[in-house]
């Protein structure tokens, strides 16, 4: 690589908190330090000067100067032993510290009272804002009024009061502490806080000073901007810096070249006194980029894109990243790590050993396997669990195994995770299995870094896998009701050896107590068994002879029950014939046409069917109603049929003729056949035997037989039950029931008996039940007893044969887990392993695939890059950085682009220029970095530049995205309408016990200050078009924005 010479200002000022440091952190840089002492034929010079005012402060600054300067000193003892010709120079780097403050004497505010004339004397200032008759008598006690200089001191610095911080400079100046000399053309940076009193208050007239002592110097204003979650004096104070700038810029009265702004928002940072470790941390990330930034900006090839800005915005946001691969040497504890894995394996190999031993004791002699009970597990197995799923996590989230970004740790990680998130509950049960079936799901043949990362896949897997299979035999454990059987198999679970001799004498001496109860239950089940024997064979003859009597008792009336059954199917058969010989005779009756054929019509057969049915219903207890309607109603249909042939005679026409004036005989008999026919047809239908309609007669007759039959079985079978109800009160009515249904059922009736209602009378289930159950205890128990020696002695052997599994399972378990925790302490350097794009961070870091040949001797990041898989995995952070600093969170633009609705007007005047300061050989064009930022801020070609820094640390990229051409309301820390700097500084003026004026800097020694009237908003279209006009309109606009403020008048 062809030797470059790095750029650095020749002068830099940091003053104040913010401004120091970031100064002290470059300057421990050591790459920094390396580019500047590195001997060169032209060599740099660079002279840093810290200023700050915070008395309190001046161990901690004196001690970091301490530290740097030693660190300088090896840097150049080192190159001096290397330089081999006299051509070439070593670096020069001359830090001095200024608490001007200590070095005038000044303790508060209230020093600066009453030296108004000196200082206008010596700097030339018109008035003394402090006091000054000027301002009127009573202008001291009106500031004394809002601000009591005599309670305030300078131990924490200004306490955010520009004005403060710039009537100590004043001071300052007159004490000619700042008498400076400068050579041609130099190039000066100064870099403060926007929010502090110190920094801020100064910078302005510093600048001025500088350039009236060298009006060719190039000054350049890095200023940080404030974070939102600041004080309200912080961010007052960066509203009326960047309106001084703003201003100035406008007037031309700027002594800025450019004015760098560096956001800070992303880290939250609440202040010093508020902020928490991981503001810190996000705040020294940002620390570190500065010298990203700084080294970007003055070794710009392309500083014309800087240049003519428009006055309105002559802000130039910088928004650096930095990408770096994490590598520290690890080799010494690689052998560590190999020989505690071997411990691991060791360990779970006799852990599964052991459990093998458990299940198959368990199913062998606690017949787990047919309980039913659900597998639980109890509150101390929850917990043993727990802080054995506690040690694997502590492994899986082990900071050195994360910074190696093993494909192991991602994978198992994920499958944890998922498994957490898929468990219906918290609870460590479902926990496991969750993540075990997750984990039964990963490939575990490929894609390892190396062996170590194969290793520690397989130990894991096989480690969850034994946590699930712990968890399983916790829980059959738990379905062992012998409490000795399951606090031992527990005790082997947790390899508690030291338990192992209590447990083994106990086992001892149940195994004694139950030989005596073995005994005792053989006597007691011999007497029982006699006792069942005599009583079965006394109830049994009892019940057979009751039984027996109860039968010839009721053998009438069952062989009645027997009887009826038959007569009642014979019936339907009479019964049918009936109906056949009924619809016979009508067919026969409605065929004839003559009285004489009617009268000889026979009903003999009708009367002899009758006959028979009523016979047979006499042999079975039942009358029979029907035959004499039935004959009375074969005679009136006789009646019927003969009236209706005599009515239906002709009547000769003498008989009509007569009968006009007196009816003749023959006319009466026809009326009377009439009438008769009218009478028999409704005493046929009332007898429901035949229906008579019009000229036809029909059989109606029916004769419910099944009913009668069922009525007799009821009641008879009824009579039956009762008397045995009576005979037997105390026999469950089931068995009643039951008898009921027998003598109901043909079938189930001839083998009827009550053998069952007298047992149940009797109570003999319920005694003999007592006997057989307490037989049924007693042999229970003695199999129990049994099963229970069988068991203890096997268990006794179990102990006896496991402690030495036992002891080394202890041990090398230990060992494992105090090698892995002791590994975090050795690591000091890891630091967390790269997580989501999302993830707010000003530092990207990564791990190389191969650590170990990251740490080979000379190795450096070009030589990790040798591997296409590790450029790959560059790229991707690389364009992750340049996100980040295109994401508006980082670079706290408002818009990054805007138009018109109509889109006849759209914002081209921003400039955008990305820097990559690495040895690394990448450029911006290696990420396609230019189509990226065009497309996000639509710049023309001629406004986009790039370009590569080749320094940096051995495994770093730095990513500096610089945007030029930014106006104040574009700023979202300033226009925030919730808490930005514009609504803080609005807050303050309008609050009565404030004076606004001690915000401010610019003009003071004038008597003035000036105050911007109002902010823009570029989700207005009004305010959009307001800065899509002409440059000469958009600076007359924002000019009458301003007010120039007397100061005498503010109070």
């Amino acid at each position: 690589m062809t030797e470059t010479d790095i750029k650095f200002p020749g002068r830099i000022f940091a003053i104040g908190g913010a401004g120091k440091e970031l100064v002290y952190t470059m300057l421990e840089t050591e790459w920094v330090l390396r580019e500047i002492l590195r001997p060169k034929f032209s060599r740099s010079m660079i002279n840093v000067t810290i200023v700050d005012t915070a008395i309190d402060e001046e161990n901690y600054d004196r001690t970091k100067i301490e530290q740097i300067k030693k660190t300088i000193s090896k840097i150049e003892e080192e190159y001096s032993s290397e330089i081999s010709s006299t051509d070439k120079e070593l670096g020069r780097i001359d830090i001095e510290y200024k608490l001007i403050t200590k070095e005038m004497v000044l303790q508060s505010p209230f020093d600066l009272v009453g030296i108004g004339d000196d200082i206008k004397q010596s700097t030339g200032a018109s008035v003394w804002w402090i006091n000054d008759d000027q301002l009127g008598e009573d202008w001291l006690a009106k500031v004394m009024s809002y601000e009591n200089f005599s309670e305030l001191n300078f131990s924490k610095g200004v306490y955010r009061k520009r004005a403060v911080g710039k009537a100590i400079y004043y001071k300052a100046l007159a004490g000619r502490l700042f008498d400076i000399d400068l050579l041609t053309s130099t190039k000066i940076a100064i870099i403060v806080g926007l929010g502090g009193g110190t920094g801020s208050g100064m910078a302005f007239d510093l600048a001025k000073k500088l350039k009236n002592i060298q009006p060719t110097s190039n000054i350049t204003l890095f200023g940080v901007l404030s974070t939102l979650r600041e004080s309200i004096d912080e961010k007052a104070n960066s509203f009326a810096m960047l309106s001084e700038l703003e201003y100035a810029s406008l007037n031309r009265d700027t002594p800025f070249k450019d004015i760098v702004l560096v956001p800070m928002e992303v880290t939250q940072y609440p202040g010093k006194q508020r902020a928490s470790h991981e503001h810190e941390i996000l705040l020294k990330q940002f620390d570190e980029t500065f010298a990203y930034t700084l080294i970007s900006h003055y070794n710009n090839p392309a500083q014309s894109l800087f240049e003519d800005l428009p006055n309105f915005a002559p802000f130039v946001i910088a928004s650096p990243q930095l990408v770096r691969y994490n590598v520290e040497s690890i080799k010494h504890i690689k052998d560590e790590i190999i020989e505690t894995f071997q411990d691991k394996k060791t360990s779970l190999a006799t852990e599964g050993r052991l459990y093998t031993t458990i299940e198959k004791f368990i199913e062998k002699y606690t017949n787990e396997g047919s309980s039913g009970e659900r597998r639980t597990l109890q509150d101390e197995d929850r917990s043993f669990i727990e802080d054995r799923f506690s040690n694997f996590k502590m492994v899986l989230e082990h900071d050195f195994f994360k910074e190696l970004e093993y494909n192991s740790v991602k994978n198992l990680k994920k499958a944890v995770d998922d498994g957490i998130r898929g468990s219906v509950s918290d609870d460590i049960e479902q926990w496991i299995s969750s993540i075990k079936s997750e984990v039964d799901t990963m490939s575990l043949t490929e894609g390892f870094r190396d062996d170590i990362d194969s290793d520690l896949c397989k130990i894991m897997v096989n480690d969850i896998e034994m946590i699930e299979r712990m968890k399983n035999v916790l829980g059959r454990i738990n379905n062992v009701h012998n409490s000795i059987i399951k606090d031992t198999l527990k005790n082997i679970v947790r390899a508690d050896e030291s338990s192992l001799g209590r447990k083994l004498n106990q086992v001892r001496k149940e195994t004694d107590l139950l030989s005596d109860q073995n005994k005792r239950l053989n006597n007691d089940i011999k007497s029982l068994e006699n006792q069942i024997k005599e009583y079965e064979e006394k109830i049994k003859r009892q019940v057979t002879g009751e039984n027996q009597k109860w039968y010839e008792d009721a053998k009438d009336n069952i062989e009645y029950l027997n009887s009826i059954d038959e007569l009642g199917e014979m019936l339907k058969s009479n019964l049918k014939n009936l109906n056949s010989e009924l619809s016979e005779f009508v067919n026969r009756i409605n065929s004839h046409h003559r009285i004489s054929s009617v009268d000889a019509e026979s009903t003999h057969n009708i009367e002899d069917t009758l006959h028979t049915i009523e016979q047979k219903l006499n042999t079975a207890r039942l009358t029979y109603e029907d035959a004499g309607l039935i004959k009375r109603s074969l005679n009136d249909l006789k009646e019927l049929k003969k009236a209706y042939i005599k009515s239906g005679l002709k009547i000769p026409i003498i008989d009509k003729m007569l009968g006009a004036v007196l009816p003749t005989d023959r006319l009466k008999e026809k009326r009377e056949a009439e009438n008769r026919y009218i009478r028999k047809k409704v005493e046929l239908n009332n007898n429901h035997v035949f229906d008579v309609g019009g000229n036809r007669i029909s059989v109606v007759y029916g004769y419910n037989i099944d009913h009668k039959v069922h009525e007799r079985v009821d009641n008879t079978t009824k009579k039956i039950v009762e008397e045995v109800r009576d005979s037997y009160p105390d026999a469950e009515s089931n068995l009643l029931l039951e008898l009921d249904g027998c003598l109901h059922d043909p079938a189930r009736r001839r083998k009827t008996n009550i053998e069952q209602v007298i047992l149940s009378h009797l109570g003999f289930k319920e005694k003999i039940g007592e006997k057989k159950r307490e037989l049924i205890e007693n042999a229970s128990e003695l199999d129990k007893i049994k099963e229970k020696m069988e068991a203890y002695k096997e268990l006794e052997n179990k102990l006896t044969s496991l402690t030495a599994d036992l002891k080394g399972h202890s041990r090398h378990l230990r060992k494992y887990h105090s090698t892995i925790a002791n590994i975090g302490r050795t690591m000091k350097a890891i630091s967390s392993a790269k997580g989501d794009s999302d993830e707010i961070r000003y530092l990207i870091e990564m791990q190389p695939t191969d650590i170990f040949k990251a740490t080979a001797v000379d190795a450096d990041i070009n030589k990790i890059l040798e591997v296409e898989s590790e450029v790959r995995t560059l790229k991707r952070s690389l364009q992750d950085g340049i996100g980040r600093t295109i994401d508006n969170r980082y670079n706290m633009l408002v818009r990054r682009v805007f138009e018109t609705k109509d889109s006849a007007k759209r914002w081209e005047k921003s400039k955008a220029m990305l820097s990559f300061v690495s040895i690394a050989d990448v450029s911006p064009e290696f990420v396609k970095s230019r189509q990226m930022i065009r497309e996000a801020f639509s710049l023309g070609d001629e406004n986009y530049s790039d370009w590569r820094c080749p320094w940096g640390d051995l495994w770093g990229v730095g990513v500096v995205l610089f945007v030029a051409g930014v106006f104040a309301d574009n700023i979202r820390s300033v226009v925030d309408p919730k808490s930005g700097y514009y609504e803080s500084y609005k807050s303050i003026e309008q609050n009565p016990d404030k004076i606004v004026f001690f915000h401010h800097s610019y003009m003071l020694e004038n008597g003035k200050f000036v105050k911007r009237d109002k902010i823009f908003n570029l989700e207005r279209e009004e305010d959009k078009i307001r800065f899509l006009q002409n440059e000469k309109d958009i600076d007359e606009m924002l000019i009458s924005n301003y007010e120039e403020m007397e100061l005498k008048k503010c109070l």
